[in-house]
C-alpha cells in the first residue's frame, strides 16, 4: 500500500512522498489485481520505436491457461525477431527476457521469480541494446538483433501474438505498470475497480479504464485508503519538498521546479515525525 510519508529534514524541512496518480470519482484504487491465468489487459498501444521501457511492480508469477510453458507476463511477440521486450516464466521457474531475436523461453538473461513485490525496469534502445534492473540480477546494454517493433498491441498478463489474439498467459499480482515509448510516458496503469465492481487497470495518462479482455475475472487486492493529499499534486509528482515556518507554523509544499505552492497551517512540534 502506498503511504504518504513525511519526516523532518533538519528541524522544519519536510520531504513528502506522495502517490503518483489520482483516480476520478467512481473508481477505487486497489493495492493490486491478480490474474488467475485467463484474464489479461490489452493496452491498445503499439510501440513506434526500439527506444521504449516498461516499469512494472509485480510478484508471485505462476502458470497461466496454456498447457505448457512459456507463460508470458507482458509485451508482444510477432515472430522470431519481433519481440517487444517481454518477460516470460520459463520451465526452470526463472523469468526470462525476450527482445528482438532473443527467445525469452530459453534466454540466459533471467531473474528469480519474486515472492514479494519488486519493481522491474526493462528498457530497450534504438542502438539495439537492452537493460534490466530491479530484479535478482541486473543486465546493462546487452546487444540484440532484429526489432522490438512487433506491430501488435502490448499486453499485460500475457502477450499479443498472431494478429490481435492473446498468446500464452500467466498468473501474477500486478501493483502498477508504466510504459514509455521514445522517452514519453504513454501508459500509467493503476489497479482499480469501477462503480459497477469491475476490476481492471486505470490509465492515468489518457484517463481510460481497461477491463479484462479474457475470461473470468481479476482477483482484486485491498482498496487503497490513504487518499489524503492525493489530489493536491500533479499525478506524475512523486517527491514534494515542504517547509514549515518556525514562527508562523505555515507548511508550504511545492513540486521541485514548479511555481505552484500549497500552504497549510498545522500545529508544529519540534523534533516530531509525522506519518
Amino acid at each position: 500500500m502506498k503511504k504518504i510519508l513525511f519526516g523532518l529534514l533538519g528541524i522544519f524541512g519536510l520531504l513528502f512522498v506522495v502517490p503518483g496518480w489520482a483516480l476520478p470519482s467512481g473508481y477505487t484504487e486497489l493495492e493490486y489485481i491478480e490474474s488467475t491465468g485467463t484474464q489479461y489487459i490489452d493496452t491498445g498501444y503499439k510501440f513506434t520505436t526500439n527506444n521504449h521501457k516498461y516499469i512494472v511492480k509485480f510478484s508471485n508469477v505462476s502458470a497461466g491457461s496454456s498447457a505448457t510453458a512459456p507463460y508470458w507476463l507482458w509485451g508482444s511477440n510477432n515472430g522470431a525477431e519481433r519481440r517487444s521486450g517481454a518477460m516470460v516464466l520459463q520451465t526452470s521457474g526463472k523469468l526470462g527476457f525476450g527482445v528482438g531475436n532473443i527467445t525469452a523461453g530459453t534466454s540466459s538473461y533471467t531473474i528469480n521469480n519474486p515472492t514479494s513485490p519488486i519493481t522491474l525496469t526493462v528498457e530497450t534502445t534504438d542502438n539495439n541494446t537492452f537493460s534490466i534492473s530491479g530484479g535478482s540480477t541486473d543486465y546493462t546494454t546487452v546487444p540484440f538483433e532484429g526489432t522490438t517493433i512487433s506491430n501488435l498491441n502490448e499486453a499485460l498478463f500475457g502477450t499479443m501474438g498472431g494478429g490481435s489474439s492473446i498468446g500464452y498467459t500467466s498468473s501474477y499480482k500486478l501493483y502498477n505498470a508504466k510504459i514509455y515509448d521514445n522517452n514519453t510516458l504513454v501508459r500509467d496503469f493503476v489497479p482499480a475497480k469501477n462503480s459497477s465492481g469491475v476490476v481492471g487497470m486505470y490509465d492515468t495518462v489518457n484517463d481510460v479504464f481497461y477491463e479484462n479482455k479474457g475470461t473470468g475475472e481479476f482477483v482484486a487486492g485491498d482498496p487503497v485508503t490513504d487518499n489524503s493529499c492525493r489530489n493536491l499534486f500533479d499525478k506524475d509528482a512523486e517527491y514534494i519538498n515542504a517547509y514549515v515556518n518556525a514562527n508562523s507554523g505555515v507548511l508550504t509544499i511545492g513540486n521541485s521546479g514548479s511555481t505552484t505552492q500549497y500552504s497549510f497551517v498545522i500545529p508544529v512540534q519540534p523534533n516530531t515525525k509525522y506519518t
